[in-house]
């Protein structure tokens, strides 16, 4: 069955303060660097995935978000081995504004490229939520779809 057929089960994270719609057999867990991530069951021995993490920024003016997103496509094409961006763009997000990226890139000794989605979602005054989905080259056709749909069903609930 493909992914996008799948049955999806909503998803409300207290610390984030969002609410996702995922594939039923996607588990929610923790790490160092995402202190919310989705992990697809493991496949070729990967586990596809989306993070998110937040941080506090300096962020007043549409200017302000350009320099946080042309900071961070220069980390990764300095970073990132044979690094490809595959697309880019500006969207709203549960009424915020927000920046999704595709790019893939080759890890040293690993046998398949990373294609990964990134971007921001300026969550309120000053709060940006960083996203970051990574799926393997030979999954990405069954796994960035599924990446993309959580990204764009990401709703902020407001406390009560």
């Amino acid at each position: 069955m493909s992914l996008n057929n799948r049955p999806l089960v909503s998803y409300f994270d207290p610390q984030f303060r969002i609410s996702v719609k995922l594939p039923e057999d996607w588990s929610a867990g923790h790490t160092d660097e995402f202190p919310l991530i989705f992990l697809s069951p493991a496949e070729m021995g990967y586990r596809s995935n989306l993070g998110f993490s937040q941080s506090d920024q300096e962020i007043d003016s549409p200017e302000a978000l350009d320099a946080i997103i042309t900071a961070a496509k220069a980390e990764q094409a300095d970073s990132y081995q044979q690094f490809i961006q595959v697309s880019e763009g500006r969207l709203w997000q549960d009424g915020r504004p927000a920046y999704l990226q595709q790019y893939q890139w080759q890890p040293e000794g690993a046998q398949y490229p990373f294609v990964q989605l990134f971007g921001f979602i300026l969550a309120g005054p000053g709060q940006l939520l960083e996203i970051n989905g990574a799926t393997l080259l030979p999954l990405a056709e069954r796994y960035l779809p599924a990446l993309r749909k959580i990204v764009t069903s990401i709703r902020f609930i407001p406390e009560a």
